[in-house]
């Protein structure tokens, strides 16, 4: 059972971020939204008109910042879909990131407890967690760009740990291009971590059929 299963997992992931991470995705929500509050307007007085006018605006913003920070992971966005199925992506973060997973989590549990409090104000939890957020993608793009300057020649991709900042996971062609090494790569020492591994590419013997789909 389990290829059927790596399967469906791969081709779930395949779908994800794409026409909803685009620019042509950014664009249509925000014009239904604005036609929906265009509809909203004629119901409700005018002092309101002014709030319904910001709801495409921050719409079309936090969809923008989602979109750039789906950039800064390991997954990337289709900018271009459904022209285009290039996969762009910074190597920042890991697609599942251990400090964001557990930031997050603190952040729902103080909104609940805040929720449940008398006259209680939900600004500077939100104002804690952006700037902390904020700060470790910062510090994990510098990890990236360190560990980019120390990789070896030819490395194509440096994935970032999922917990540990500092560690990367690459992988560089060899030979001409006919085998890739994998290695793990330790910014911190500026070093390798114990052995790389070479394995064989097969691509150009199935260049064709690649091309062809």
């Amino acid at each position: 059972y389990e290829i059927p299963l790596r399967l469906v997992g791969s081709e779930m992931c395949i779908r994800d971020r794409t026409v909803t991470h685009s620019v042509f995705g950014v664009v249509i929500a925000v014009a239904l939204c604005a036609l929906l509050m265009l509809s909203l307007a004629r119901e409700v007085p005018g002092a309101m008109f002014v709030e319904l006018a910001l709801c495409p605006v921050t719409l079309g913003l936090g969809m923008c910042v989602h979109i750039l920070t789906d950039w800064t992971n390991t997954f990337g966005v289709m900018w271009l879909a459904p022209w285009r199925r290039e996969r762009v992506c910074l190597e920042w973060v890991f697609f599942i990131d251990g400090f964001v997973i557990a930031a997050n989590t603190l952040t729902l549990g103080l909104l609940a407890w805040s929720w449940s409090g008398p006259g209680a104000t939900l600004s500077w939890i939100t104002v804690v967690h952006f700037t902390a957020l904020a700060g470790y993608w910062a510090w994990r793009a510098w990890w990236r760009a360190r560990a980019g300057r120390q990789a070896p020649e030819g490395t194509l991709s440096l994935v970032p740990s999922a917990i540990w900042p500092h560690r990367f996971y690459g992988c560089r062609l060899m030979e001409g291009g006919g085998v890739i090494e994998l290695f793990e790569w330790d910014a911190l020492a500026g070093d390798l971590r114990g052995e790389p591994e070479s394995l064989r590419l097969l691509d150009r013997r199935w260049k064709d059929a690649l091309d062809a789909i």
